[in-house]
């Protein structure tokens, strides 16, 4: 939670705010100490602009969501196989590793390029050396 709500830019005092819960309470459920509510853990995921479920996630060990992701990939990214079943999963695989392969091979073409002008940078400096 902590990451999340740095990166968000906001205090803890701003997250309990907009999760409708004191700072009191907030530290509790950081430490363990208190088992959110349903109701405490909506306003979490929605203070921290999380989808829902995604405190609950956090307390169990797993990953959250952030909101607008897309849960196959997000759940993908952080090894959680056992919840990639959107339809769109095998498509979305297959789309990802054909951009991959391109972006491979355009590297490789990149390498090459550089090396060759290193190549050259190195001749034009031992004719400079030699003249």
């Amino acid at each position: 939670m902590d990451e999340r709500r740095q990166a968000l830019g906001k205090t803890w005092a701003q997250v309990a705010r907009e999760a409708d819960i004191t700072i009191e309470t907030l530290r509790a459920i950081r430490r363990g100490k208190n088992e959110p509510s349903d109701l405490t853990k909506r306003g979490l995921d929605n203070a921290l602009q999380w989808q829902a479920g995604s405190v609950q996630r956090v307390l169990s060990g797993q990953q959250p969501r952030p909101t607008g992701s897309l849960p196959s990939l997000t759940a993908e990214m952080h090894g959680d196989a056992d919840e990639l079943d959107s339809p769109i999963t095998p498509q979305l695989r297959a789309l990802l590793e054909q951009a991959q392969q391109r972006t491979n091979e355009r590297l490789a073409k990149l390498t090459e390029q550089v090396e060759r002008q290193n190549e050259l940078i190195e001749r034009l400096l031992e004719d400079r050396r030699g003249a």
